[in-house]
């Protein structure tokens, strides 16, 4: 079975000012810089205090799984998700908050209750992955030592009820023991209250690379079938130079 993953939309409302009917003299408007050409700030690239503990995982880790119709039965459901965002690596590092360097360390698939995006067969229920990140290195913006992150779909036959799993094949979660270049791209989404917001940033391969022996790759460059931004691959240090970041300081041999 084939479907489609809507992953939210962004939209911006425009205000238009209202002027004066009557004789009075006003004075010169101001001139503004339309927001499409201003020029973003730097953000200082800082390590903070913080846990120094993987995160927790989410509470329906481990936690009651759905009861399905056919909950023993093998097999998944495939659907392809639809990335949205900037078009380019350079578009993505300017619009994004925070930019780094992570190993995947660990990773956990759970069954989410109450999800918007549920299929009907399932009552509400999706399946999600977990994912902890070891911050190996801050490029943009302030990070922890640990990141979490959350994204639609699991791999096949990681939890109960099997055949309700929904398997990502074109947005895969990461690869654990991988380092990635990740993007915190701000997306907005309406979830539950108090909830991560799924595909915020760097939970689908549209907003992260692979880095290989220093070299930054897509995943599509391994997978054609994966929707990832096509690069060519570059040193990591080139590649964040031809991006407008700034490359971090050498901590030892390339992984």
């Amino acid at each position: 079975m084939t479907g489609r993953v809507a992953l939210g939309a962004l939209s911006v409302v425009l205000l238009s000012a209202c002027s004066s009917t009557t004789a009075v003299p006003l004075p010169p408007r101001p001139t503004h810089t339309p927001m499409s050409v201003l020029t973003p700030s730097p953000v200082v690239a800082a390590m903070v205090a913080g846990d120094p503990n993987p995160p927790a995982w989410p509470a329906e880790v481990g936690g009651p799984s759905p009861h399905l119709p056919d909950c023993n039965a093998t097999g998944f459901r495939t659907v392809e998700g639809t990335p949205g965002g900037p078009a380019n690596p350079h578009e993505l590092a300017s619009n994004s908050w925070r930019v780094v360097l992570v190993d995947a360390d660990a990773q956990r698939a759970f069954w989410l209750p109450n999800s918007p995006w549920a299929d009907t067969s399932t009552g509400g229920w999706e399946s999600f992955t977990a994912t902890n990140f070891r911050v190996v290195s801050p490029i943009k913006g302030q990070t922890t030592p640990w990141l979490q992150r959350q994204q639609e779909g699991a791999a096949a036959g990681s939890l109960p009820c099997p055949r309700h799993i929904e398997v990502v094949s074109n947005l895969p979660p990461p690869k654990v023991g991988a380092r990635y270049l990740l993007f915190d791209w701000y997306r907005p989404f309406v979830l539950q209250p108090n909830r991560p917001q799924p595909d915020q940033g760097a939970q689908g391969p549209w907003w992260r690379f692979l880095v290989i022996d220093g070299v930054v790759h897509s995943e599509a460059e391994f997978n054609p079938q994966i929707e990832a931004m096509r690069i060519t691959p570059q040193p990591l240090d080139q590649f964040l130079t031809s991006i407008g970041l700034v490359p971090p300081p050498k901590e030892g041999p390339p992984r």
